[in-house]
């Protein structure tokens, strides 16, 4: 396979802000108001309670607010959404936006509990441990750790290169399900 191939499939991500908002309780017609006064963003209802924006520049937030407020519309999160490369490899994984939130849960509430960011691994059960040491997130926690309270087990460099390894996996790995889904 060829790298500008790869490239042309994520170039349209590297344009687009997207944002999204989630709401507390479903909203009827959100999205055609929404649409009407914010006509340079692009609205998707995802889920009942989950607004997608795009839009080809900075998505101001404020304005999304207090749009919503004025609709008795409480939000929930906001999050900006950038492309990661587990991200790329769930969406290059499944067909369906459903089970594409469904497989990215199965990675997500594991690394969050077990990588030490809110308590240290030190305190996990001894079988769990080490179950932590191969989850990405453990090394971006021991770095976040180490840059906020100066109190990391491991060294910067060795968690920075690990996750560069766990980087250049992922990215094989979507390489891989590109070529064997995607390009014939």
């Amino acid at each position: 396979m060829r790298i500008d191939t790869v490239e042309a499939l994520v170039e349209p991500l590297h344009d687009r802000h997207v944002m999204e908002l989630a709401i507390t309780k479903p909203a009827g017609g959100i999205q055609e108001k929404l649409s009407a006064a914010f006509p340079a963003l692009t609205f998707e209802i995802i889920t009942p309670t989950l607004i997608r924006i795009e839009a080809d520049k900075s998505i101001q937030v404020g304005p999304l607010v207090r749009f919503m407020e004025d609709q008795n519309i409480d939000i929930a999160e906001a999050r900006r959404m950038r492309p990661s490369l587990l991200g790329f490899f769930i969406a290059v994984s499944v067909s369906e936006v459903f089970e594409a939130q469904t497989f990215s849960n199965f990675f997500r509430f594991p690394m969050i509990f077990l990588c030490g960011l809110f308590f240290p691994i030190e305190k996990l059960p001894l079988i769990l441990q080490p179950l932590s040491y191969i989850l990405p997130l453990t090394y971006g926690a021991d770095i976040l750790h180490g840059a906020v309270q100066n109190v990391h087990p491991m060294p910067y460099a060795l968690s920075l290169s690990i996750l560069g390894v766990f980087a250049v996996i992922l990215f094989a790995v979507s390489l891989w399900n590109i070529k064997r889904k995607w390009i014939v």
